[in-house]
């Protein structure tokens, strides 16, 4: 017997065979194979690199197939329980859904009155993924990945601007509007390089009304439910709004939280926001739900903030658009983390009130006020789903028919 590159080697005469052992911290190894056809005990044996092991399935797999195998897809929401507390806190599903959920999805990236002027631009990140999107030189929108061509260095560090060109920070390689490289230093000597042929990797986009979305691969291209809420919105003349402000607000919760509050329909407005409660009437709340999409609807009642019918739009996976009165706000929840996600709120305006500075910052306040009760919900909810005392729960079939198709539309495309 001898050691060969950490295997010991042998040759058992009995069944005429020669037998591998392999060394490891964790377990050993028997591979077998037959003997050499002249049954000579002496080497040259088979480079070990040559004896093949059997398929084994590793332990990251599995643990993740066990995941998936904890909940069933198939069930009603009558006789559904909740997504396993795993799927809001194990860094495996987190990784599964930056592949697939936001690699095959249209992803909101901003709005038109952003874009507004030649240079105009945006910048975002998506599952580590950075974009850019701008006005080009010709009018037309252009969406990029924020990736110098030279050694990978984001050509802007800005959230937005505008700018003639992009000129990268590291080594000046300079970029025009429509991504096509201007300039590249220290080229010269170089072989097989030709720069009117390299440009920044180009991003799918689409524009759908006042908003633009990017896609950043994978098969799924259909956008018919980003037209659904186009068509439910079109009438209360949301493209013709002036926008008012942003407000970001960091969460210590998986993303996947804030999309189920705001998927309840409506059942948690009465207990945590009281106020915003006293400007529905709560009795006329509806839930119409399609794939990747969904509708909320309720009256208002008396109140000069909400007015007629307001109108709480959901576009899978990440996109609220709440259409009330005057006002209209949209919610983008940017995962930063397996436990932590930013949601971004955009606030618009009818142009006739754009003057009422009072008014407006009363409005704000009260929304804000509507913010900070939803971050108190989501991040108690992650206390919960953290303790690893609490597993699944159960739908409410009457309100969290949304909640309960978000979630197999999300199991369906991370577990394939």
């Amino acid at each position: 017997m001898m050691i060969t590159r950490g295997f010991f080697r042998g040759i058992d005469r009995a069944r005429n065979r020669v037998f591998v052992v392999q060394k490891s911290t964790r377990a050993v190894r028997f591979n077998h194979v037959e003997s050499p056809s002249t049954h000579e005990n002496t080497c040259p044996c088979p480079p070990t690199t040559h004896i093949k092991s059997p398929p084994q399935v590793g332990a990251k797999e599995t643990h993740i197939k066990t995941i998936f195998d904890s909940w069933n897809v198939s069930n009603p929401v009558e006789s559904a329980e909740t997504l396993p507390a795993s799927f809001y806190t194990d860094p495996q599903i987190y990784e599964a859904e930056k592949r697939t959920v936001f690699g095959s999805n249209w992803l909101y990236a901003g709005h038109v009155t952003e874009l507004k002027h030649e240079g105009d631009y945006i910048t975002g990140t998506y599952a580590q993924k950075p974009y850019i999107v701008v006005r080009a030189e010709d009018g037309q929108l252009r969406a990029f990945y924020n990736i110098c061509r030279h050694h990978a260095m984001t050509v802007t560090q800005a959230p937005a601007g505008n700018t003639t060109e992009f000129v990268c920070n590291y080594h000046g390689w300079k970029y025009a509007l429509n991504g096509r490289l201007k300039a590249a230093v220290g080229v010269k000597g170089i072989r097989d390089f030709a720069a009117s042929k390299v440009s920044l990797y180009p991003i799918k986009m689409k524009q759908v009304g006042p908003m633009i979305f990017l896609h950043f691969g994978g098969q799924d291209e259909d956008s018919s439910h980003v037209e659904s809420g186009h068509e439910e919105l079109r009438d209360t003349n949301y493209e013709k709004l002036s926008f008012v402000v942003r407000k970001d607000y960091k969460l210590n919760c998986n993303w996947k939280v804030f999309v189920d509050n705001y998927l309840d329909g409506g059942m948690h407005v009465k207990y945590a926001h009281p106020d915003l409660a006293s400007n529905l009437d709560l009795s006329t709340y509806t839930t119409e739900t399609r794939h990747k999409y969904s509708v909320q609807k309720a009256a208002a009642s008396s109140s000069d903030r909400v007015s007629g019918t307001a109108h709480y739009v959901y576009l899978y996976p990440n996109f609220m658009i709440n259409r009330y009165g005057d006002w209209m706000d949209t919610n983008l929840v940017i995962p930063t983390g397996v436990n932590e996600c930013i949601v971004r709120m955009d606030y618009y305006l009818t142009d006739e009130k754009l003057k009422e500075k009072d008014w407006i910052e009363k409005s704000l306040a009260s929304s804000h006020k509507v913010q900070e009760e939803d971050v108190w919900l989501c991040e108690g909810v992650q206390v919960g789903l953290e303790s690893g005392v609490y597993n699944v729960g159960r739908y409410a079939p009457s309100f969290e028919k949304g909640m309960h198709d978000f979630h197999k539309t999300l199991y369906t495309e991370i577990s394939q």
